[in-house]
């Protein structure tokens, strides 16, 4: 399995998790939180004006003079937003999804694209909700993602506030914690206001940092999702700069690996010196794709133009096989079973993953 292919399977679930958090306003706003009870937009907005209860528009997001929305657009390893007044330089590290892959996630075959523009799909759909970008490093799984809602009712004067609270009861309804976070981040030519997530995903700490602008009846969001040994929100920032300006490349990030016992120096892993795994191995799909497992707790797996090594242990379930790619934050979990000289693995993180590889004599 490439990392393209995991990484895909891992921004699908990220992705869902953000999409489930569309939001629809009420006519008249009756059921949007009042200030009091969400405090103050004036606390957190530094355009506040100084004898006013009441959010001018400009304070609230609906900036009149932005640009019309539109998506970005992509000059080499740059992103840039006139939209967003903003610039993204990403390293080679940073994968780009395709619109066909975020179609795909939003449930659209890749079919119904057609010659057509993507744009243009979603606007025959009447969506909603627009994905700008959807990134993510294939080394630290860090993500970044740029998603538009226009707004049912864009003469509501909902803020930024009110729109966050809307949020709170959706993320917790699906098991995330959600973190309270005070004040505004100002990312390309605009003030953000922003919240915090936290979750966990196969041992994995999940966390997010959204942040929400309205302007002229669209929220827009930009999306941070990083673990603990990935890039930190300020990393992923530090690649963010101000439209106008020149765009250059954040600072290489170095991650800290979590430490994962080699399994030769695991007194309660299970003896590999006869495991029926080792030996060599190829895919019945495509006979370039092999494993190797060797005794040693060590292994390699891939095409020859593009191998992983990893280090392999058996878990407490002696079908338990753990995977730990090398300078990957992941580790692997996996059944396997051997009928003759066919070995099956079924991912136990993503119970579609499922292959079978056949042994290759070494002697």
């Amino acid at each position: 399995m490439s990392k393209r292919n995991l990484l895909s399977v891992v921004l699908v679930a990220l992705l869902m998790l953000f999409a489930s958090c569309n939001t629809r306003q009420d006519n008249d706003a009756a059921d949007l939180p009042s200030d009091e009870e969400q405090g103050s937009w004036q606390e957190y907005s530094s355009d506040a004006p100084a004898e006013s209860d009441e959010p001018t528009n400009e304070a609230a997001g609906f900036r009149t003079g932005s640009p019309e929305l539109s998506r970005g657009t992509w000059d080499g390893n740059v992103f840039t937003s006139d939209y967003l007044g903003l610039w993204i330089y990403i390293s080679d590290d940073w994968v780009i999804a395709t619109d066909e892959e975020i179609a795909e996630v939003l449930g659209i075959g890749a079919g119904m694209i057609g010659d057509g523009s993507f744009d243009d799909l979603l606007t025959a759909m009447e969506f909603t909700t627009m994905y700008d970008i959807l990134l993510s490093n294939i080394n630290t799984g860090a993500s970044i993602q740029i998603v538009y809602e226009r707004l049912i009712f864009p003469n509501t004067r909902m803020t930024e506030i009110q729109y966050i609270a809307q949020l709170r009861p959706m993320m917790e309804m699906i098991g995330m914690e959600f973190i309270d976070v005070s004040g505004t981040t100002r990312i390309g030519e605009y003030d953000w206001f922003s919240y915090g997530t936290r979750t966990s995903m196969h041992g994995i700490n999940i966390h997010g940092r959204y942040f929400v602008n309205i302007s002229d009846g669209v929220a827009r969001a930009i999306a941070l999702t990083y673990t603990d040994f990935s890039e930190s929100p300020e990393d992923l920032l530090a690649m963010f700069g101000v439209i106008g300006t020149t765009p250059t490349p954040a600072p290489p990030f170095v991650p800290s690996l979590p430490q994962f016992s080699h399994p030769m120096q695991d007194t309660q892993s299970t003896a590999l010196a006869n495991h029926p795994l080792l030996g060599a191995w190829y895919w019945d799909a495509d006979e370039e794709y092999i494993y190797l497992f060797l005794d040693d707790g060590s292994g390699v797996r891939g095409f020859e133009d593009t191998f992983e090594f990893f280090t392999w242990s058996i878990g407490d379930d002696d079908s338990n096989l753990l995977i730990h790619i090398e300078n990957n934050i992941f580790q692997e979990s996996w059944t396997f079973t051997i009928d003759g000289k066919v070995l099956t693995l079924a991912n136990r993180q993503f119970p579609d993953m499922v292959f079978n590889y056949i042994m290759i004599p070494l002697w």
